[in-house]
């Protein structure tokens, strides 16, 4: 398929492809990542988003290892989930959102993690 493509798109193409090797990003359920982290002996904070109630987005310090647990857009995480995660975050919405997509909500997360992480400087 990107061989058919034009040369303008072959850039984000590369781009996409070598992402997550600049970003240590995992998707797992809750069982398999607890594992994973005892396994390898990582230390980190557990972030739950939350619809309402949490720290907001930009007030959570993210420079530091983290997992982000993100829910469904309609039920969210389940509540024990929610409970056992060190900090609750909330991402602030206007009237009448009441929720975001699930890709969404994780695009702000990661994009604030990598800005605080980067600290202002170009990457």
């Amino acid at each position: 398929m990107w061989e058919r493509s034009s040369g303008s798109r072959r850039p984000a193409a590369r781009a996409a492809w070598s992402a997550p090797a600049r970003a240590p990003i995992r998707s797992a359920g809750r069982r398999c990542a607890g594992r994973w982290a005892a396994r390898c002996g990582c230390r980190f904070s557990s972030v739950a988003t939350s619809p309402r109630g949490g720290q907001p987005l930009f007030a959570s310090d993210f420079r530091g290892p983290v997992a982000i647990l993100i829910g469904g857009e309609g039920p969210g995480l389940a509540p024990s989930e929610v409970d056992a995660a060190d900090e609750r975050v909330t991402i602030p919405m206007q009237p009448p959102v009441e929720s975001l997509n699930t890709a969404v909500s994780a695009a702000l997360i990661v994009y604030e993690a990598r800005r605080q992480r980067t600290d202002g400087r170009t990457v």
